[in-house]
């Protein structure tokens, strides 16, 4: 489990019949096609995958403070999390609710064309911060309030640092082929390997003991 200096709890769980926005619950029942109650208004939202949506409250004060009027819910997300930063989370990382819901992160939200309704620059300014979507693992009863533990398996962090370092690395090909790029993309890779090394060892030894 990953420990936090404040628990992440659930700040709002938002349904709607299809679009936005999606309009606050207290409680909900959570199963694998995604929240009960709650519709889409495209197919392509019907998919296991993306059964859940998750966003930060924290996010939509500093978006509030930009000058939109957001509210839990506005942007299409099912549940607000205060205290987590669901973005900077890794694919495969299992969130479990202290009711005994849990879900996966699957893949980050996308920014979608619905966010017009609300203003046309929102899609520009809320991409890489517009939360993710999740699987149902274990379903059951959500409800407001509830504590969120994250639990982050030594596979999962090591493969998303291997994934960040092939992400610099390209992006250092793409400014040119010089020898100091390469370099550097090297110097990139060595150390990533050493960091996947030393976090699978803290991860590994206690069960050798």
């Amino acid at each position: 489990m990953i420990a936090f200096s404040t628990q992440p709890y659930v700040t709002s769980i938002n349904v709607s019949t299809g679009g936005i926005p999606k309009c606050p619950v207290g409680s909900v029942f959570v199963h694998e096609g995604g929240l009960a109650g709650d519709g889409h208004n495209h197919a392509k939202h019907y998919r296991p995958s993306q059964a859940v949506s998750l966003q930060d409250v924290e996010t939509l004060e500093e978006l509030n403070q930009q000058g939109y009027a957001l509210v839990p819910g506005a942007t299409g997300e099912n549940i607000n999390i205060r205290g987590l930063r669901v973005n900077d989370l890794p694919v495969g990382t299992r969130l479990i609710f202290s009711g005994g819901v849990q879900i996966e992160v699957t893949r980050a939200r996308p920014p979608c064309y619905v966010l017009d309704s609300i203003d046309s620059r929102l899609k520009k300014d809320i991409l890489g911060r517009c939360g993710v979507y999740a699987e149902v693992i274990r379903a059951g009863q959500l409800t407001t309030g509830e504590s969120v533990q994250v639990r982050i398996s030594s596979l999962t962090a090591a493969g998303s640092a291997m994934g960040a370092a092939a992400a610099a690395c390209d992006a250092l090909a793409d400014t040119g082929k010089g020898t100091g790029n390469y370099i550097l993309a090297l110097g990139i890779i060595e150390s990533v390997a050493l960091f996947v090394m030393v976090f699978l060892l803290i991860q590994i030894g206690p069960l050798t003991q």
